[in-house]
């Protein structure tokens, strides 16, 4: 156990096959750690899931939700919040066309 805050990043996505890899390097990237990847996939139809289980597979540490219908945006960044884990003392959204820098 470290003696460091756990830090989520929470991502919302719906169809961001095309971005959601560079978004999950940019967080597998950090210096920091402990560093959790909550992503919820708004029933994405174009491999965004694929993407996300492939990265699972490779040991990234990725808490993720599958919608099984699409519901609101609003809706979708909210079930995000809720599968952030009660013991992360930070937060921070990482939309999933967007990317942090290490």
């Amino acid at each position: 156990m470290s003696d460091k805050p756990l830090v989520a990043i929470y991502t919302p996505v719906y169809n961001g096959a095309q971005f959601i890899e560079t978004a999950i390097q940019t967080v597998l990237a950090q210096t920091y750690k402990p560093i959790l990847h909550v992503i919820v996939d708004n029933a994405s139809t174009d491999g965004t899931d694929a993407l996300i289980a492939k990265a699972i597979a490779n040991g990234a540490n990725i808490v993720v939700k599958r919608n099984a219908a699409t519901v609101p945006q609003v809706e979708n960044f909210n079930l995000a919040v809720e599968l952030v884990p009660d013991n992360a003392k930070y937060m921070r959204l990482l939309c999933a066309d967007d990317g942090i820098p290490p």
